[in-house]
Order: structure tokens, then sequence, then C-alpha cells
């Protein structure tokens, strides 16, 4: 069994009241592009200003959150996969956290009939985002607030018109969930960074064993081609004192070559002794490449605890 403890940040942040406008004197300029855009309100005309009034209080609040508010179109920084999540969205509100984007739909009532594809000739009677549903929208006056960015579900998070409360309740909890995602994000950079460490601690000292290991059997191999190159020389001093014995019963025209030629190889062979040259059992240790470490690494990377 594994025992984990983890930061359970939720306990760390109590929501805040977000005030909404009764009336607005001057709209945000995202939320009057939202006005304005009829084809991509997402809402039918009854509930428009009750949803420009849900996104004026939001761009009203996040200055005070330390939350810039974006127009979708003009969010330059955002990566391409923040700019197709924000592609039609009302908001986009760049927090510490990241970019969210944020919608106001409104939930379909029951019923509705499939509609049939406007033909080319015929004239737009709907708006783009009922007509690309392919069903007729019943109207149901329930709100749903979409939240996109780091740290939400695939869809979002959802902040819907229940019986009990109402989206402008719930505010509140937008702005907590950003500063949760900010935590956790921190969060988890920082268990990220332990981890790293960790990692990076187990592969200094898997590659302290490795180079251990590595000059072992180095030394080791040495010493074993010096007791061979012995057994070798003691061999061949067998046969040189085998030689010299027959060297006795040679023409003495050749005997002085012969002589010679045995003097030397004697003095070849004492200066390849190890044992009448001990210094010579003293390996000289090179640095040991990559290649050299990883039969002794256990599957670790001689390139760093990250393999790179």
């Amino acid at each position: 069994m594994e025992i984990r403890l983890t930061e359970h940040v939720d306990d760390f942040v109590d929501p805040v009241p977000v005030p909404v406008p009764q009336h607005v004197g001057k709209y945000h300029p995202a939320v009057k592009a939202f006005i304005e855009d009829r084809d991509w309100q997402y809402v039918t005309r009854d509930h428009v200003s009750r949803a420009a009034r849900i996104l004026q209080a939001l761009a009203d609040e996040a200055p005070k959150r330390g939350v810039d508010v974006v127009a979708p179109a003009r969010s330059k920084s955002m990566s391409p996969y923040e700019a197709r999540k924000a592609s039609h969205s009302q908001l986009v509100l760049r927090t510490p956290a990241g970019n969210y984007s944020v919608k106001v739909k409104e939930l379909p009532g029951r019923g509705g009939q499939q509609l049939a594809p406007r033909r080319w000739n015929e004239r737009k009677t709907k708006p783009c985002w009922v007509e690309n549903r392919g069903w007729e929208f019943i109207p149901s006056g329930r709100l749903d607030l979409i939240v996109d960015g780091p740290g939400t579900p695939y869809d979002g998070d959802h902040y819907r018109d229940v019986k009990t409360i109402k989206v402008e309740d719930r505010l509140p909890e937008v702005f907590r969930s950003f500063e949760i995602y900010q935590l956790r994000a921190a969060w988890k950079e920082r268990e990220r960074q332990r981890e790293a460490e960790e990692r990076r601690s187990r592969w200094e000292a898997a590659m302290s064993e490795a180079r251990r290991r590595y000059d072992q059997d180095v030394r080791w191999q040495h010493f074993e081609r010096a007791e061979k190159e012995w057994q070798r020389l003691t061999r061949q001093r067998e046969f040189l004192s085998l030689a010299r014995a027959a060297a006795h019963d040679v023409n003495p025209s050749v005997r002085e070559a012969l002589d010679a030629q045995l003097d030397l190889v004697a003095d070849i062979l004492s200066r390849a002794d190890p044992l009448q040259n001990p210094e010579v059992l003293v390996p000289h240790l090179a640095e040991p490449g990559p290649e050299d470490l990883k039969p002794y690494l256990h599957g670790w990377s001689p390139l760093g605890p990250d393999g790179h």
C-alpha cells in the first residue's frame, strides 16, 4: 500500500461577492461587441440584456482581482489552442494561471424540430448560432456561463441557472476557481521541481556507482592482461633457456650472431615483465564516455536524468 499526501488548495480560497449591475451606463468594449454581434450571441433576444450584465459584472470585477479583460479578437498572446477555444467567446480573462475564454449560452428547452438547411437563395432569418445547431432552438431563459482554460475540464467549467441559484449568484465561484487553479498550478510546479530534483539525485547516485564499477572493471581487466602477459613471457623465457642450451652446439660461425639475438630477446622480456617493472600494474584510467557507462546504469541515460 502507498499513502500520498497532496495539497487541497480549495480550502485556502474563499468566495468574494461579485456585484451584478442592474443598469449599465457604459459597456466594456468586449461586452459591447457581444451585444452587437447577433449572429453569435448564443442567447435569444429576450435574454441578451441579462447575459450582457453578467459579462459586464465579470469585466468590472476582473481588474480588482488582478485579471485583465481581453476582447477575443484582440488576444494576441494566446496559443493556437486558446485562440480556437476563444473563437466565439464573448470575453477572455487573462489571469496569472493563464487565459480563460468566457461564454454565456442559453440552455435549450425541450422539443424543437430539425431544421432543413437554408438554400443559397433563401433569405437568412435565424442567427448563425441557431442555424449551425441544425435544430430549432426552444428558449428556456436558463443561462449557462462557460469558462474554459488551464485547469478546467475538457468542456470547461459550467455555472448554470438551477432552481435554487442563478448564474449571477455563482460569479464569486468563477474568480475563486481562478485562484484555485493558480494555486494548483503552483503546487504542481513545486511537485514537478521536487520530483525533478529527486530524479536528478537518483541519477547522480547511479552515475557515481557506474563510474565506481567502471573504474573497478577497468583495473581488473588491466590486471588480467598483465597476468596473461606474464604467463606468455614465462613461456618465452623457458623457450629462451632452451634456445641458449641449444646454442652450445651451433657452428661457431653463427654463434656470435645467435648470442646477440638471444641477448636482445632477454632484454625485451625483462623490460616487458610486469614483475620486474611493477609500475606497469597501475592502469591509466581515461575519463569514461557515455557508452562506457551505459552498461552499468540499469536503464538510466548517461546523458542526463531525462535522457537528454
